[in-house]
């Protein structure tokens, strides 16, 4: 009887605390490995709810800019002539388009520049014109549309004959009407690519605000 109790007050022998250690090492690892696979499935839900998030403003931007872009012409500081208020380059898009506006006295009329900043898109909105040359105007406000961005594209059709002819850059001097659709192409650091397209308002064959001049030309031949 004194031997038990001498034996239990003894405490664990040397093998069981190598099992014990061995046991708790490896339950530790098990959760810290499921720790690590939620952390990281997190983490992937994250970036791809961001991207997502992304793409809808694109979309969005598209759907209220792209689709609305009007011809629109503004007389420059020597007020010797109307330029154009359109500028369309590979990697970059500057018009007018028609905005909703509840108070009158604003017009309906805005002006957004699409850009890049290094690695980020980004559109500037103003009420007036930007400045011809500089693109750039005090007045104007900017926000962040992707960040993490390889690359931006821009597409212009107009167009030719019976076909449609895409240009990378829009030479707005020659063109005095926009382009009938533009497209933007964006890729992400990631690798994920997008692509979006809409029609310019008022520019159309037979819908345009003022009367595209090779229409005429155009009836003839039909």
């Amino acid at each position: 009887m004194k031997r038990n109790l001498h034996r239990s007050e003894a405490g664990f022998t040397l093998l069981e605390m190598i099992l014990a250690v061995a046991i708790f090492s490896c339950v530790m690892l098990i959760a810290g490995a499921g720790l690590f696979s939620i952390h990281s499935c997190w983490t992937k839900i994250t970036k791809a709810k961001k991207l997502i998030s992304e793409k809808l403003i694109l979309d969005a931007v598209a759907d209220s800019v792209l689709r609305n872009a009007i011809p629109f012409t503004w007389t420059d500081k020597e007020k010797k002539a109307e330029k154009p208020v359109f500028r369309g380059d590979s990697d970059m898009l500057y018009l007018a388009y028609r905005h909703w506006s509840s108070d009158a006295e604003e017009g309906g009329i805005r002006f957004v520049k699409l850009f890049m900043d290094g690695s980020t898109l980004k559109a500037s909105y103003a009420k007036t014109p930007f400045e011809k040359q500089s693109l750039e105007s005090p007045a104007a406000e900017t926000e962040i549309i992707a960040e993490k961005v390889s690359s931006v594209r821009f597409l212009y059709a107009e167009k030719e004959k019976d076909a449609i002819v895409w240009y990378k850059d829009w030479d707005e001097e020659k063109n005095e009407n926009l382009p009938l659709a533009i497209q933007i192409c964006v890729e992400w650091e990631n690798g994920e690519r997008e692509v979006w397209m809409r029609r310019s308002a008022g520019a159309g064959l037979k819908e345009s605000l003022g009367l595209r001049k090779d229409y005429s030309a155009l009836q003839k031949t039909q």
